[in-house]
């Protein structure tokens, strides 16, 4: 074996030395030979050796590459965990994480599709006006499916905070939390009133409790001054809805769909309930 490098000017307390015994092998870029060396530190040879890395510009060109796809893949593993964590914070079922705009029946409804797609595509500059969406019409039209396409692109190709869920099963969490004094009462009320988009499905299907619409009615009126959005949908029209939610002399269902005219599109969607004509072609 035979001295092959010295980085100390002259000093040997760090050096590689050569395995005579190993064939060289040829820079794939340039040619160069490269040996296999072991590294020796204050006159002790390490039993570990590898052999020597060329410094050219082919060489070089591939470090850069082989760091440019590392970082891709960190910063695909920390998308992926981030969207993990929005999905499991947004209150999406198994089903409705399946609703896309993939799988919707654009047939059906096709209008209502394309402001749907429209309005998640361009979700920035709506979010900036605090604008959102009411899809209204019959059981079975696709009203949730849109509603859930819509959160679960944001989640997915935008990492957008969303949170779904009915009145009944937003509020309901909101109220056992109360219940219990649980300190969680302040963060889910928080969270509902400031999450980027509030998908409430099913509004009107609730049973009308005074606390229950003035919940509803505090957490509309903070998004509707903040400028945050709400998507909805809803079997009902919107007198319907503000009939249902006076309730004891309140005026608070006015008041929410005054805010909600105001804050939101309304989508109207027709057709046969899809539901239901599933079940007769399976007859």
């Amino acid at each position: 074996m035979t001295n092959m490098r010295n980085f100390m000017n002259g000093d040997d307390f760090f050096r590689f030395v050569r395995d005579e015994n190993k064939p060289p092998v040829r820079c794939e870029y340039c040619g160069r030979l490269l040996y296999y060396v072991y590294p020796v530190v204050g006159g002790r040879q390490s039993s570990a050796g590898f052999y020597e890395t060329c410094d050219c510009e082919g060489v070089k060109q591939r470090e850069v590459e082989e760091e440019r796809k590392y970082i891709e893949e960190l910063q695909q593993k920390a998308k992926l965990a981030r969207v993990e964590k929005l999905l499991s914070q947004s209150n999406l079922g198994r089903r409705f994480r399946e609703r896309t705009f993939e799988n919707f029946r654009f047939e059906l409804n096709p209008e209502a599709y394309r402001v749907a797609l429209d309005y998640a595509q361009n979700f920035e500059v709506y979010a900036h006006k605090g604008q959102g969406l009411i899809f209204t019409g019959s059981f079975g039209v696709g009203k949730t499916h849109l509603a859930a396409a819509i959160a679960n692109y944001l989640i997915i190709h935008k990492s957008v905070p969303v949170v779904f869920g009915s009145v009944s099963f937003l509020l309901g969490e909101l109220k056992r939390a109360y219940e219990l004094e649980a300190i969680s009462a302040d963060r889910i009320e928080k969270q509902l009133c400031t999450v980027d988009l509030l998908v409430i499905d099913d509004l009107g299907k609730e049973k009308p409790t005074e606390w229950l619409v003035e919940k509803l009615y505090f957490i509309i009126n903070n998004r509707y001054e903040d400028y945050r959005p709400v998507v909805i949908t809803t079997n009902l029209t919107l007198d319907e809805i503000e009939q249902r939610l006076n309730v004891a002399g309140s005026l608070a269902g006015s008041a929410i769909v005054s805010r909600l005219v105001e804050m939101c599109r309304i989508v109207p969607m027709h057709g046969q309930d899809f539901r239901l004509s599933l079940r007769k072609n399976a007859c």
